[in-house]
């Protein structure tokens, strides 16, 4: 998975319940950092994550997937706090990627 797309993919869980705390922002700043995503990447990334109509964009490889849904179970509880519309995107990505709810629950035991 392209790594702007990876980030963008964060602002977008970020962005579900449309509000980005402190938290939050801090933890897509050292990700993009540790992903050595530039200045401008970032602000791709962004702009693209909050036009209208935005959703994740689904990696078509099986390890991709499975470490873009780790990425976003990360990103959902960076603020200590996990609200119903990023739950509700969580669960649409683990559709999206054939995974069951005790799949996506394990995984969320693993990553938290």
């Amino acid at each position: 998975m392209d790594k702007v797309e990876m980030l963008a993919n964060l602002v977008v869980m970020a962005a579900a319940d449309r509000t980005f705390s402190q938290q939050e922002v801090a933890h897509l700043t050292r990700r993009s950092g540790q992903l050595g995503i530039s200045a401008e990447e970032f602000d791709a990334a962004i702009t693209r994550a909050l036009e209208p109509g935005a959703s994740l964009v689904v990696p078509p490889s099986q390890q991709d997937r499975v470490m873009l849904l780790s990425e976003l179970i990360q990103m959902m509880s960076a603020d200590g706090q996990v609200a119903d519309a990023e739950k509700e995107l969580l669960a649409v990505a683990g559709a999206k990627l054939g995974l069951s709810s005790d799949e996506l629950n394990d995984l969320i035991d693993t990553v938290v």
